[in-house]
């Protein structure tokens, strides 16, 4: 791999892989969007070029090598999603490079989620037997 070719293609990467994160820790915020759908939501975050493609295909364009593509950016996607840059969409395989900033929460990100169901007013019942449901429609 030639050396410029491949600072070229990780500038473009790291470039593109800020503007995602930037968008993202707006979730952690009072200014996170709200969103009825997956695709409402990819809308509201301006991602619809990153979720209608693939990585590569996203990549591609931008003037990244398919080297640079298929040796190094694969192996974080297969890595994080056990997938191929030309399977999976770009804003998963933006995702899975965006480790240099990664950030944590004190005692475990699973607080985060301990948190949504707290404040989600759900009533949860852990090791409690399934005996029946039922699929119950709404129509909005």
């Amino acid at each position: 791999m030639n050396i410029s070719v491949a600072i070229a293609d990780l500038t473009t990467i790291t470039i593109s892989v800020s503007d995602v994160v930037a968008k993202f820790v707006t979730f952690y915020t009072a200014q996170s969007p709200k969103w009825d759908n997956i695709p409402s939501l990819s809308e509201a975050m301006g991602w619809v070029g990153l979720t209608s493609k693939t990585t590569a295909a996203y990549l591609r364009p931008l003037g990244v090598s398919d080297k640079y593509i298929n040796e190094l950016i694969e192996g974080s996607v297969r890595v994080n999603y056990a997938q191929n840059a030309d399977f999976i969409h770009a804003l998963e395989g933006a995702c899975s490079n965006a480790d240099g900033n990664a950030v944590g929460v004190a005692g475990g990100n699973f607080k985060i989620f301990e948190q949504f169901l707290s404040r989600s007013g759900a009533n949860l019942k852990l090791k409690t037997p399934v005996c029946l449901f039922t699929l119950t429609l709404f129509v909005y």
